[in-house]
């Protein structure tokens, strides 16, 4: 049992190991245009959501925007 818990944790390590070299071998450049990417996938599904909320419960997109509104001018 513990042969089988050590060459886990060794794969493990070499993958986070991996991982790593991945990340900071990759250019800058690419790495901000991943994160441009994530932010608009985020965006349009944000988008979306909304417009769903808005259009299909708008009691409860009225609830919610009230509670909001009165966290922030409190």
């Amino acid at each position: 049992m513990e042969n089988v818990l050590r060459k886990a944790g060794i794969k493990m390590t070499l993958k986070a190991e991996n991982l790593k070299e991945r990340f900071f071998s990759k250019k800058k450049g690419s790495q901000t245009l991943d994160w441009i990417v994530i932010a608009l996938i985020v965006a349009v599904i944000g988008g979306i959501l909304f417009v769903l909320l808005k259009t299909k419960m708008p009691e409860l997109f009225n609830t919610i925007f009230d509670k909001i509104t009165s966290v922030i001018t409190a």
